[in-house]
């Protein structure tokens, strides 16, 4: 992400001038930059998306990262007493960050910088695979339709369920109803 600011010049951080920029001339160009590199960051990285972490994520985090990780889950405070130090340092203060900041200053982000929240997960049915499966096969009309018909059948007998909804039981039932007299033979191999 990056700042828009007066004064911004993201190209010259990438330039040989960048490393002759003096102190004013630095704080005239602000950029952030964020490294996904462990997964305190990338849940960081997820808030200022837009997005949450889900809940039930926190259970593969490692217990020592637990703390750190609660500790970003807070309301941020910002620290006033700094704010105060920039703002009477006085290249600071007449930088384009510094006037950006004095702007700004009531309306600082209190959020924390990382949200978690009771996020849905998508439930994969029975239906939701037979397109894919299909597809997934090179085969003849003739092979394809009967493979559609057995998948219409699984839904018949058993219900369209989340794959973690079926049971021996529908298996069972499958099996009896797939013997029965009204199924045609090429569906019951």
């Amino acid at each position: 992400t990056g700042g828009n600011y007066e004064g911004f010049q993201l190209p010259v951080l990438y330039s040989k001038q960048a490393s002759k920029l003096t102190k004013e001339q630095g704080w005239a160009i602000y950029a952030e930059f964020l490294d996904a590199e462990t997964y305190l960051f990338l849940a960081e990285l997820v808030t200022r998306l837009g997005y949450a972490v889900p809940k039930k994520a926190l259970a593969y985090l490692p217990e020592e990262w637990m703390a750190e990780f609660n500790k970003l889950t807070k309301p941020i405070k910002p620290d006033h007493r700094r704010l105060i130090e920039l703002m009477q340092d006085p290249i600071f203060s007449q930088s384009a960050m510094g006037r950006a900041l004095l702007e700004n200053i009531n309306n600082m982000p209190e959020e924390p910088q990382i949200k978690v929240g009771d996020i849905p997960l998508k439930v994969t049915k029975f239906s939701d695979l037979i397109t894919p499966y299909l597809q997934s096969k090179n085969e003849a009309k003739k092979e394809r339709s009967q493979r559609l018909k057995a998948c219409e059948k699984v839904i018949e007998f058993c219900g369209d369920l989340p794959l973690k909804g079926y049971t021996q039981l529908h298996a069972y039932d499958l099996a009896n109803a797939m013997h029965g007299p009204n199924i045609d033979v090429a569906l019951s191999c």
